[in-house]
């Protein structure tokens, strides 16, 4: 221990003496330490604290490449009903396509991400909704959208009472 401290006055006596090569020191700590902080707070929102949803490690998404696609890669709804007709290892599956929008807001401009989903994506995600939903019967083909819209949407966007 007492070799530790002769160490410690040691390093203090030459940072003094030694002004610009202190403050490269101090600033190489503190860039290691902001980026150290910065790249944990990513791994843990990423990698590390679970899905809000209830048997989030239950949960997986199927990819499928479409080269001809430039802006993203996703499935058509024919082969997501080919998919599900067929499946053989998930209790249910659902579709969705998500994409962000410019909105004309009642309160403030700004933007807004609207989710096109198929009904089942309310129970494979396990989330209850207050009010009515949608069914399967109302994505079928020819039948008019249904609309769920968020809380916050609804409240900021078209002033409406919360349920």
């Amino acid at each position: 221990m007492e070799i530790l401290l002769q160490d410690l006055r040691y390093g203090i006596r030459m940072l003094r003496t030694k002004p610009s090569f202190t403050v490269i020191v101090v600033l190489a700590l503190a860039i290691g330490s902001a980026a150290n902080t910065a790249i944990f707070s990513v791994v843990n929102a990423i990698l590390l604290r679970p899905l809000p949803y209830k048997n989030a490690d239950r949960i997986s998404m199927i990819w499928m490449d479409n080269p001809k696609l430039v802006v993203t890669d996703w499935h058509s709804y024919p082969n997501y009903i080919d998919f599900k007709e067929q499946n053989q290892s998930y209790e249910d599956m659902a579709a969705f396509n998500d994409r962000s929008f410019q909105s004309n807001r009642y309160r403030r401009p700004g933007s807004s991400c609207r989710v096109w989903t198929t009904a089942s994506m309310f129970s494979v995600l396990a989330l209850s909704l207050p009010g009515h939903a949608f069914s399967e019967a109302e994505e079928e083909p020819g039948k008019d959208l249904v609309v769920v819209l968020s809380d916050g949407f609804g409240e900021d966007d078209l002033a409406a009472t919360p349920l």
